[in-house]
């Protein structure tokens, strides 16, 4: 398998130690990771390549900035899932973060399809795409460990790509489809149309 690219090279050490120490310990910022990583001798050089790895990994849709934290985008948290030799569960405060931006997702798109808001998130669980189930979250890192090995660069495709090749993997286009539908066409208090 092709490794990750930002998992090769010069970049590898400092990527890895980002992304984990993101996926163990929640937000932080580039300070408090150099804080983290050395003694009190190197973080100011520390702390100016971690500014670097930070924004390289934001570019490819590991990471993203708000404030002076980073956090993890759910690319970042199945990135870290294939660097890890053994599975090891996340910092729960990913669960909270994903949590409220799901609700907030749901609640702006409840109005737009007409979907009672926990269709969204209940769609989001039966495809693996949720943080409650951690071995759901392991078997869909390893169905994209598979597509690595066919050839697909994780770095450079979309995580919205991926999840729609594993989507698709696990039903077909039809069930898929309606599915969707049965989402689209709920009415707000759960009705079927």
């Amino acid at each position: 398998m092709k490794p990750v690219s930002v998992f090769n090279g010069k970049k590898k050490e400092h990527s890895e130690k980002v992304l984990t120490l993101l996926y163990d310990y929640g937000p932080m910022s580039a300070w408090e990771m150099a804080a983290r990583l050395t003694r009190v001798g190197g973080r100011i050089s520390l702390h100016a390549t971690l500014n670097k790895r930070l924004r390289a990994l934001e570019d490819n849709g590991y990471v993203e900035r708000i404030n002076k934290k980073w956090y993890l985008l759910f690319k970042g948290i199945l990135a870290v899932l294939l660097i890890q030799k053994k599975p090891k569960v996340w910092n729960p405060i990913w669960k909270e973060i994903f949590d409220d931006k799901t609700k907030i997702i749901e609640q702006h798109l409840a109005p737009i399809f007409g979907t009672k808001e926990k269709n969204i998130h209940n769609t989001m669980k039966t495809l693996g795409l949720s943080l409650d189930d951690f071995d759901a979250l392991v078997s869909l890192s390893n169905r994209i460990k598979t597509f690595m090995e066919n050839g697909i660069d994780f770095d450079t495709v979309k995580i919205e790509t991926l999840l729609s090749l594993v989507a698709l993997e696990y039903t077909d286009l039809n069930s898929l489809l309606e599915n969707w539908k049965t989402l689209w066409n709920a009415k707000p208090n759960g009705d079927q149309i």
